[in-house]
């Protein structure tokens, strides 16, 4: 049981490390509950077998996921290996107990005897959809940038009046999206996927193998910089979606923002831009918005999707499904049906309070809209940002600054950058609760709030942090 229930946590947050050794890289405080109270109880199981209890307990404490492992035919083959791995290990028995400690190292261990076949295997699956996507007869749409590609790529999926085929959840890497790709055919007039990047040449990769018709980069910011390490090189990575495409594709940027603004230049594409100071941009008309291009109207239309970054969300979609010569009274009706992406400003509504479920935000600016959603007694639980680099501090320090400007009691998630946010607090005398974790967060919340309260769940973060 102790050791199926170690292997079962290291490999969901192997998975969710996207297969990386970076998962390696946590806190001083994980490697205390993982390995050194697990040797302490290991050494008390062999001088008194009453122990073992207590060695059964501690190694139980804490198995609640965030999310769930998925069994993929990888997570198979690494079990696989695991059991060879363990069928030797079991011939000592205190080699066998020092391996259920060291469950991450050894899971690690699986991978790198597993890596010359799924190199070979993630060779064959990339090939196999590359194909498909270049012999494919329909429009491939491709979205980028470093935050809101999800909600983008879903709500230009769910906008569309076209059969369209979009990627699942937020894959946005070579194989996620050669999951989709797959099983991909001309069935669909569409196909919208979403790509990401951890480090310089990801883009490169993506785009060989999707070869999109039209890409939209919707952002730009610090988000990943660990694997970047300069914020030129992230620049420089990200803006590849608009400077590497051909003559004949055409480019989506966001002028709002900034980083991409001042980085536009001379580009073998044609490039349409949107957002405040765009071709396309909208303006605020009572309860409607209208977008323009230029000074033409192109569309009035209601939404029930909250926040200033979403509504540039939606303007992407119409510059894209404009320029694709979408019906606009269908575009009006589309656009009013639109739901936020999970986890995405969800609003959830509660006995006496309501909870604005924003768990998958990872960046500042979406972070300062979501918190306009409070409403009377506000409160917020976060650990803040990750893998901010140089950038952390600015970001956190901005992010305590809005919440109290906004006169809302914060919950913090213990974390290595939260003492920025906890140093702005005190030198403001702005009182704050930190607890350890998110479902300590939660019971304090709930045993402090008020009637009509309303809570932010910010950038609640998975097992490996």
């Amino acid at each position: 049981m102790i050791l199926l229930l170690r292997l079962y946590e290291a490999l969901n947050i192997f998975q969710q490390a996207h297969y990386h050794s970076s998962y390696l890289k946590c806190g001083f405080k994980h490697y205390i509950k993982r390995y050194v109270f697990p040797i302490i109880f290991l050494v008390l199981v062999f001088i008194n077998k009453g122990f073992i209890i207590g060695f059964f307990i501690n190694s139980i404490i804490g198995y609640r996921f965030k999310k769930r492992l998925f069994f993929t035919k990888r997570v198979i083959r690494l079990i696989i290996t695991l059991l060879l791995l363990y069928s030797i290990f079991i011939l000592n028995i205190y080699i066998y107990f020092l391996t259920i400690i060291l469950s991450d190292f050894i899971v690690l261990l699986a991978n790198i005897i597993n890596s010359p076949i799924e190199k070979k295997i993630y060779k064959i699956y990339k090939m196999k959809a590359s194909e498909k996507l270049h012999n494919y007869q329909g429009i491939k749409i491709a979205v980028g940038g470093s935050y809101g590609k999800t909600t983008t790529k879903d709500f230009l999926a769910d906008m569309i009046n076209k059969p369209a085929l979009k990627t699942k959840e937020s894959y946005n890497t070579p194989m996620g999206i050669a999951i989709t790709a797959n099983e991909l055919n001309n069935i669909y007039d569409y196909f919208i996927c979403e790509i990401g990047a951890n480090k310089e040449h990801d883009i490169d990769e993506l785009l060989e193998m999707i070869d999109p018709d039209i890409t939209i980069l919707n952002s730009i910011g610090p988000q990943h910089l660990e694997g970047f390490k300069t914020m030129d090189s992230l620049i420089n990575e990200k803006m590849k979606i608009i400077n590497n495409l051909d003559y004949n594709k055409v480019a989506f940027a966001n002028v709002e923002n900034e980083y991409i603004r001042n980085s536009l230049g001379k580009t073998k594409c044609m490039v349409i831009t949107y957002g405040d100071g765009g071709m396309y941009h909208l303006k605020e008309n009572n309860n409607s918005y209208d977008v323009y291009y230029q000074d033409s109207l192109v569309l009035n239309f209601e939404t029930k999707i909250k926040g200033k970054h979403n509504l540039n969300n939606i303007l992407a979609c119409v510059a894209v499904l404009d320029y694709l010569e979408i019906d606009k009274n269908y575009l009006k009706e589309k656009i009013y049906q639109l739901k936020p992406s999970n986890h995405r400003c969800n609003i959830i509504d509660c006995k006496d309070y309501k909870i604005i479920d924003s768990s998958f935000n990872a960046n500042l600016i979406g972070s300062i809209e979501a918190i306009k959603l409070l409403d009377k007694n506000k409160y917020i639980i976060t650990p803040g940002f990750v893998e901010l680099q140089s950038e952390s501090k600015s970001h956190h320090e901005q992010l305590a600054l809005e919440i109290m400007k906004n006169n809302v009691i914060p919950i913090l998630i213990k974390g290595n950058d939260i003492k920025y946010m906890i140093d702005a607090f005190d030198n403001n005398k702005y009182p704050y609760y930190v607890s350890s974790t998110f479902k300590k967060g939660y019971s304090l919340f709930k045993s402090i709030k008020k009637d009509e309260s309303s809570l932010l769940i910010l950038n609640d973060l998975p097992d490996n942090y």
